[in-house]
């Protein structure tokens, strides 16, 4: 994030918020929105600063947020299009959309279905669920 001159990110479904709170111990400022108020409260006790509730709620201005995070989250929706919808009306042009997911359907079994995951992704999957919410593309590596 250094590295693209980024000092701000909104992380999307935080969970506990382990990484958000790695984030803001390396001096990026970090607004964690999580859905789960277990999670919510584990987050705040970090001292990072947490809405309670789902991004679509939250109700961002339009091109108002710098850099969204959504790590390990689109696996667990079944369409992510409306997230990732939201993110991109409220994505400041030229912003970041940070995304990582489990990849390589030949590691899915059992335990992907007990943790609530609809789906494993490839790149080539991943880039084509991203671009069918918005035309420009993130590139992935």
């Amino acid at each position: 994030m250094k590295k693209l001159g980024l000092g701000q990110l909104v992380e999307v479904g935080a969970d506990t918020g382990s990484i958000c709170g790695f984030l803001a111990q390396n001096d990026i400022e970090v607004t964690a929105i999580e859905p789960l108020k277990v999670g919510a409260r584990s987050i705040q006790k970090k001292g990072i600063q947490t809405l309670c509730g789902r991004l679509e709620i939250v109700n961002f201005p339009p091109e108002s947020i710098k850099a969204y995070g959504v790590f390990a989250v689109l696996e667990h929706i079944e369409n992510p299009n409306q997230l990732l919808d939201e993110m991109y009306r409220t994505l400041e042009p030229g912003g970041y959309l940070l995304v990582t997911v489990p990849c390589g359907q030949w590691l899915w079994g059992e335990m992907d279905k007990s943790l609530g995951h609809y789906r494993s992704y490839s790149k080539r999957r991943i880039n084509e669920v991203v671009s069918q919410s918005d035309s420009t593309l993130v590139k992935s590596r």
